[in-house]
This record gives structure tokens, sequence and C-alpha cells, in this order.
């Protein structure tokens, strides 16, 4: 068994997490920062356009600010939540690197430990071995010695085995508590997003009431101009007509 545990290497990370997975996620929200800023320009760059009547513009820019403002919000909650995710991959990262090392140096010292043991054993058997070819009762005594050593050994050995036992519950623990924190910041970094989301969509909602809003009163002045305009023509209509009736008169 000691063979075994000498020659089998350890995992590089916890087997329930798939290698490389924190150097992918990495790169992987480096690049989805990257479009975000892409898809989601700054108040420098942005052009919005509004077709409506040159004297609305005064009206309308309100509704233009506030959608301004609710893409820059939605940037910056985006960009929190990546960083947050991001900040807790490489902690996470870190201590499991921690425990996976603290694993490995204990798992040496119970290798060597072990090695020496039998070693010890093996030569105790060939000290035995000897005495039994000479007189037993010359090496009587120095024999129960050599036994008694033997027994305080594996008694030690058992001891170091307990030990070490312990560790590895006690690593197990925390492998254990990190999944556990690991799980709650997934919650949170989830329920984060639900908030950004429902957030978007009362900001979208309410700026398209605003646009459907700007929408009716654009229309109702149209109206008004328009309704305006028809009683000029007429007007201007009625006094081409009585030019007309007086220029045929004289």
């Amino acid at each position: 068994m000691y063979s075994q545990l000498k020659k089998k290497k350890s995992p590089d990370v916890h087997p329930l997490i798939p290698k490389g997975q924190f150097s992918n996620d990495q790169k992987f929200y480096q690049e989805l920062t990257q479009k975000l800023w892409e898809s989601h320009p700054t108040d420098e760059n942005i052009e919005l356009s509004v077709d409506v009547p040159q004297m609305q513009t005064k009206r309308a820019q309100p509704y233009l600010t506030e959608e301004n403002n609710l893409a820059l919000e939605n940037r910056k909650l985006k960009e929190t939540i990546i960083q947050m995710k991001l900040e807790m991959k490489s902690k996470l990262e870190a201590d499991l690197l921690k425990q996976k090392n603290e694993f490995q140096t204990i798992l040496q010292e119970y290798v060597v430990f072990i090695d020496k043991i039998l070693q010890d054993k093996k030569d105790l058997q060939l000290q035995l071995a000897q005495y039994q070819r000479q007189d037993i009762q010359e090496n009587k005594n120095e024999l129960i010695e050599q036994l008694h050593f033997l027994q305080e050994e594996n008694f030690k050995s058992l001891q170091q085995s307990e030990e070490f036992s312990n560790k590895l519950i006690q690593i197990e623990t925390l492998l254990i508590n990190l999944e556990e924190e690991k799980k709650i910041a997934y919650e949170k970094i989830e329920q984060l997003r639900l908030q950004n989301l429902q957030l978007k969509q009362h900001y979208e909602e309410k700026l398209q009431n605003q646009k459907q809003q700007h929408y009716a009163d654009i229309k109702k002045f149209e109206s008004i101009v328009q309704e305006a305009l028809d009683k000029k023509d007429f007007k201007i209509q009625k006094l081409k007509e009585q030019l007309s009736y007086y220029t045929d008169q004289f």
C-alpha cells in the first residue's frame, strides 16, 4: 500500500473542479468584459437621434438623458458582477492550491516515514535471522530488546497514521467548506443578475411609456398645427375668391 501511495501522484486540482477551469474562466470573463464595453458604449461616443420636429428637441432631451443613464447604470452593474466573479474565482483558486500543497507535503512525509519503518523492520528481521543461527540463550535479552523496539516503532507508526488520518479529515472538511462558499457566492451572483434584469425591465418599461407619451404629444401638436394650417389655407382660399370676384367686377 505504501508503494502505491508513493507512486501515486496527487491530482493537480480538486477532483470536483475540472483542470484548467480557473484559467479558462479568467480568459472568458476578460473577453466578456470587452464585449460588454463594445456593446454598451460610453456617454462620450454614444449617438442617439429622435425624429421629432425642430421645436420639440428640448422636450425630448429628458428622455434621451434618462436612456443614456439607463445604459450607463446597466453597464456598471454588469461590470460589478463580472468583477465579483473574477475575485471569487481567484480566491477559490488560491485556497484550493494552498490546500493541495499542504496535502502533498503531508503525503510525502507519510511515505518517507513508512519507508523508514519498513526499512527498520527489515533490518530487525535480518538481525533476528542472524541471532537464530547463534546461541539462543546468549542473544535472548538482546532479541527481546529488539522486539520491544520494534513494538514501540509499530506503535509510533500507528500514532502517525492516526494523525495523518485526522489531517486528511481536516483537509476534506476545508474543501467541503470551500465548495459551500463557492455555492453561496454563485447564488449571490445569480441574485444580482436577477436584480439587474428586473431593474433593466423596469427602466425599459418606464422609458417605453415615456416614449409613447412623447409620441402622443408630438401627434397632438402636429394635429393642432395641421388644423391651424387648414384654417389658414381656408381663409387664403376665401380671400382669393373675393379678390377674383372684385377683379371680375372692375
